[in-house]
């Protein structure tokens, strides 16, 4: 179902995800699993909760449950930064996130998340103007924010490839820029990253501490090639303690 769905798939089922958290769709499997948007403007309820939280592989079953707002290796889907959206800025800062990897083959609508006030799309240099959210089309504390039609805008001005196309959004509170993002359209890997997630800890070599450590597949401008693994398997050494 859209409900459930790898980070691997790409963007837009990641993007189809949240917005049946939204309640955009009125199917009767949409309806039987209660959308997070019903749960909040259900005054009769609480909380709201998800099972599971991160993606598992199940021992009853050949495949994965892909539920989660966090993939099988902890890495976090678009629903994650959604719903991470959905907490005041007094609580956990300012939250910005581009939903679209501005890929050849990424969704043409923008989409993203934040809790601010507003929101600005700038497609190669041109802005596509300051919004608030689509709080008419989403019924949650803090909506999404969706630019139209914005990937058609560089394919008519630009030819990709020669130029880079890159989108800035920046989040507005009051007339200031709180916060700001910027994704590239990804090009050929060239070169792989190496990132280890510590989560603040200073690992030590005594066979007791373990911790991941991430590969990005990148260009040349060391921006991440989201659909490069599939077709370009990495094979890893590890030498010492």
């Amino acid at each position: 179902t859209v409900w459930r769905v790898p980070r691997g798939f790409g963007d837009l089922p990641q993007i189809e995800s949240v917005n049946r958290l939204l309640g955009k769709y009125t199917d009767v499997e949409a309806q039987s699993m209660i959308s997070y948007a019903r749960f909040y403007n259900d005054k009769l309820r609480c909380g709201y909760g998800i099972w599971p939280g991160i993606s598992d592989n199940r021992g009853y079953h050949m495949n994965p449950c892909y539920g989660g707002h966090l993939d099988l290796f902890r890495v976090p889907k678009f629903s994650y930064y959604f719903m991470k959206s959905q907490q005041d800025r007094e609580v956990i800062g300012d939250v910005l996130f581009i939903a679209n990897y501005w890929s050849d083959i990424s969704p043409d609508d923008v989409m993203i998340f934040s809790n601010a006030e507003r929101g600005e799309l700038i497609v190669d240099g041109e802005s596509m103007g300051i919004r608030t959210p689509d709080v008419n089309e989403y019924p949650v504390k803090h909506p999404p924010f969706t630019f139209e039609k914005a990937r058609s805008r560089y394919k008519k001005r630009f030819d990709y490839r020669d130029v880079r196309s890159a989108i800035v959004a920046k989040a507005y509170v009051g007339d200031t820029v709180v916060a700001e993002k910027t994704v590239k359209n990804p090009g050929v890997p060239k070169k792989l990253r190496l990132e280890a997630e510590t989560m603040g800890i200073t690992p030590v070599a005594d066979g007791a501490d373990v911790f991941a450590v991430r590969c990005y597949v990148c260009d040349i401008d060391g921006q991440t090639n989201c659909f490069a693994g599939d077709g370009h398997p990495v094979y890893l050494e590890v030498e010492g303690e």
